[in-house]
């Protein structure tokens, strides 16, 4: 059993259905940034700092492990699995109500970044502990 930070659910919508009569996949990463930007205010990111300093998604890699179609409802999962001096690496798992499976998961890499420099900047030790107690003691790379 996986622990996991956040944890939301979204309906899948008619609209969100392509013409292979399934989810499209861009509809996933968009699931995905709902949990990661629900992390992010989680931990205070969003109001706690200046406007110029935030975070920029460096990478995404996402496995299609089984089509979802509709209607159904779905349960995005996210957790930091990776804390670096600059960056975090985040898990994600997506999970179909209806199919009571793992439909897809992912891993993304965001970089705490500097707008006005235009550079990647090391993660503030306050934002590192913040980060950790979200993840309720579970052991971080």
């Amino acid at each position: 059993n996986k622990d996991w930070a956040i944890k939301i659910t979204r309906q899948v919508n008619w609209g969100d259905i392509d013409s292979f009569q399934h989810v499209n996949h861009k509809v996933y990463l968009g699931w995905m940034e709902s949990a990661r930007i629900e992390h992010i205010s989680r931990i205070g990111l969003t109001t706690g700092y200046p406007a110029e300093l935030s975070v920029i998604l460096a990478e995404m890699k996402v496995k299609y492990l089984l089509p979802i179609q509709f209607p159904d409802a779905v349960n995005i999962k996210r957790r930091t699995v990776n804390l670096g001096k600059t960056s975090w690496t985040g898990e994600y798992e997506i999970e179909s109500h209806k199919q009571g499976k793992v439909v897809a998961t992912a891993t993304s890499r965001a970089v705490f970044y500097d707008y006005l420099k235009n550079t990647k900047v090391e993660i503030p030790s306050e934002l590192r502990a913040e980060i950790l107690k979200l993840e309720n003691g579970r052991k971080i790379e």
